[in-house]
């Protein structure tokens, strides 16, 4: 029987869930077909559960599941006795998958950093926000909720645009 705690649970389902389709395409770009790749995956996936309290957690996990599924590939073709991709080949499809994660690294560090702008918002302000751009009400419909003018909610829409603008700009240049 596997022991974790609670948090380590936490991290990997996390980890799953914004990692799952990268660790798929990547599978795929194997040139594996797609039950092939799911197959692969999945055992990936549950290796590294086994393995969850020897992660390195200040190594992407992205870059640790390819780790898995390089391997897993290659074993698989070693037993079905099928022709793999070569290591040059797989070393340029890793350095790709590389790239694209630095990329959602950056992204993820702004939607980290929005979500800080966010915290910094009145109870009213966040409400707005949630109202117009998570449950997609008109601002006659978020007026109505909380009794303010339709033509006080854009104004209020516009300055906490400014606010957040301002803020993520203020975060970005203090974390260079």
């Amino acid at each position: 029987m596997i022991s974790i705690t609670k948090e380590q649970l936490a991290y990997f389902e996390k980890q799953v869930i914004l990692n799952h389709k990268q660790v798929l395409a990547y599978a795929l770009s194997l040139n594996l077909d797609r039950h092939a790749a799911e197959d692969l995956i999945q055992d990936a996936f549950l290796t590294a559960f086994h393995k969850l309290a020897e992660i390195d957690r200040d190594r992407s996990f992205g870059a640790y599941m390819r780790g898995i599924v390089r391997f897993k590939y290659l074993e698989r073709g070693r037993k079905l006795k099928e022709i793999c991709l070569g290591d040059a080949i797989i070393d340029i499809v890793d350095q790709q998958f590389m790239e694209w994660n630095s990329g959602e690294h950056h992204r993820m560090h702004l939607f980290d950093i929005l979500e800080q702008c966010n915290e910094k918002l009145t109870e009213d302000q966040q409400q707005i926000i949630r109202m117009f751009y998570t449950e997609k009400a008109q601002c006659e419909m978020i007026a109505a909720t909380m009794k303010i003018n339709e033509t006080t909610v854009r104004k209020r829409l516009e300055r906490i645009r400014n606010e957040l603008k301002g803020c993520i700009k203020k975060q970005q240049k203090g974390a260079r």
